[in-house]
């Protein structure tokens, strides 16, 4: 009589050389298939990489750091202000407030004499009746005020010096030629920002007088035609007993020069 075969609803299977089995009726194993190799399957198809770019670098100047022109990438980080690397204070002068002013005298150069400076005004505006506009600049102002009233200075009168630099590369700034200023007018020179050279204008003045007192009183404004956001523009009170012929800014800096930045 043939055995017929039933096979489990529950199946063991085993991978392997044995492949797949069941149990019969006397619980012997009975082969049901041979084993089978799992089908060949297609390698991964492989990602495309892009090229590396091949970098055309702008050198870092003091507004950003040096970037790919062609990616945008950046690398490392702006330059570091003169003023910075100096260790130098350059917003020691708020509007309104008074500060003490060192400096020497007028007649005697040995003796020094302490005055008080007070920053009257200051302004940024586009243009006005006596400035004109030019795109893409803008006009800033400030206004002084000195007075001198110690006894050295009402012996020996007072000796006062402004200075104009710039936060991020001092006084080194490029010297215009001659002819630039003739052609283009007294107070011309040139400033880098943002890696772009700008044509600016900036102007002086003075007055002073003496009263009953013997009381000195100065004032002093600076105005200066600068690019729209540029924050470098300082000016700075230095005791005139330090300038000599050639002096450079960091030779006459001292702990009692009084900054203000034209921000």
């Amino acid at each position: 009589m043939r055995k017929i075969l039933t096979i489990s609803l529950a199946l063991m299977l085993c991978v392997g050389c044995f492949g797949f089995v069941a149990c019969g009726e006397n619980g012997n194993e009975v082969q049901l298939s041979e084993p089978t190799e799992a089908p060949a399957t297609a390698a991964p198809t492989s990602v495309p990489t892009e090229e590396p770019c091949a970098h055309v670098w702008t050198e870092a100047n003091y507004q950003t750091p040096k970037i790919c022109e062609v990616c945008g990438e950046t690398e490392g980080n702006p330059l570091t202000p003169w003023f910075e690397e100096k260790g130098y204070s350059v917003n020691s002068m708020v509007v309104g407030e008074t500060y003490p002013y060192v400096t020497a005298c007028y007649d005697d150069k040995s003796k020094e004499t302490i005055g008080k400076v007070t920053v009257t005004e200051y302004k940024v505006f586009e243009s006005d009746e006596t400035h004109e506009a030019k795109e893409g600049y803008e006009w800033r102002f400030v206004s002084v005020t000195l007075v001198f009233d110690d006894e050295n200075t009402k012996y020996y009168g007072a000796s006062y010096n402004a200075w104009a630099g710039c936060y991020y590369i001092g006084n080194k700034e490029k010297a215009p030629d001659p002819e630039e200023i003739k052609a283009k007018g007294e107070g011309y020179f040139a400033q880098d920002y943002n890696g772009k050279e700008y044509e600016c204008w900036r102007r002086t003045g003075w007055d002073s007088s003496w009263d009953k007192k013997n009381v000195l009183t100065a004032h002093y404004e600076y105005e200066a035609l600068l690019p729209i956001g540029y924050d470098g523009a300082i000016f700075l009170f230095v005791n005139s007993g330090r300038i000599e012929s050639g002096a450079a800014l960091a030779d006459v800096i001292d702990e009692n020069t009084l900054f203000f930045r034209l921000v």
